[in-house]
């Protein structure tokens, strides 16, 4: 019988959903990261942090985008719990999935750009969900828009990492516009300072996320994406 968990299992699973390949290897980057960072939160708390959890919320995190195509729609999340759930995955991992990109989403704010929401909230709470969501912006960070000193020094640097994503979704999905001070952006901030105590600069030098992020951005400019993608530095 087939394990349904194992990274092999999934990232098969994510081939077959069409989703591509230069998203399957940033959720590969992003699991290989999530579970560095829950060895650390499991020795520094003292505490228990469900690997196989994070690592399946993480390779299946952005499994949404098979189905939305465009990597822009915030329903990606609730469309990716749902695929999550209807392949019999644990319900812990579809709320990694829903609660990956926001910190935290309200009904309201998603009314905004017309998201389907099937919870009062997307709000990363267990530390599963917590290390999947920030693994995600790390990844982003350090890998996809190259800020490697901003990182420890900067503690807005998820901020102004995301910022450019979110001005197109608005300008997208939405009527109303956004600045820097719209709460999830705010939120992001806190995000990173409850976080950031457990990166550790030589998660980056293992030579297997090494490798991984390398074949990402090849994945990524023969996809037609211009990188490293923009940061907002006068944020």
């Amino acid at each position: 019988m087939e394990d349904i968990y194992s990274r092999e299992y999934i990232v098969n699973f994510l081939r077959e959903t069409g989703l591509h390949e230069y998203k399957i290897l940033h959720s590969v980057g992003v699991a290989i990261l999530a579970i560095k960072i829950s060895e650390k939160i499991s020795k520094d708390e003292n505490c228990l942090v469900n690997k196989k959890i994070v690592e399946a919320g993480s390779l299946l995190h952005d499994i949404g985008i098979s189905k939305t195509i465009d990597d822009l729609s915030p329903n990606h999340t609730t469309i990716g719990g749902e695929i999550a759930r209807s392949h019999n995955y644990r319900e812990e991992v579809a709320r990694c999935i829903e609660d990956h990109e926001y910190c935290v989403w309200t009904k309201e704010e998603g009314k905004m750009v017309g998201m389907i929401m099937n919870r009062e909230s997307f709000r990363p709470e267990t530390w599963e969900e917590k290390v999947v969501s920030y693994a995600d912006h790390v990844l982003f960070v350090y890998s996809e828009c190259n800020k490697i000193k901003d990182f420890w020094e900067d503690p807005t640097c998820i901020q102004k990492a995301a910022f450019p994503y979110w001005v197109d979704v608005f300008k997208k999905f939405s009527l109303d516009n956004i600045d820097a001070k719209h709460p999830f952006i705010v939120r992001q901030y806190w995000h990173q300072m409850e976080m950031k105590k457990y990166i550790d600069p030589n998660f980056f030098e293992d030579t297997e996320y090494i490798d991984i992020t390398e074949k990402m951005r090849q994945a990524q400019v023969k996809y037609g994406l211009k990188v490293p993608f923009p940061y907002a530095d006068n944020l």
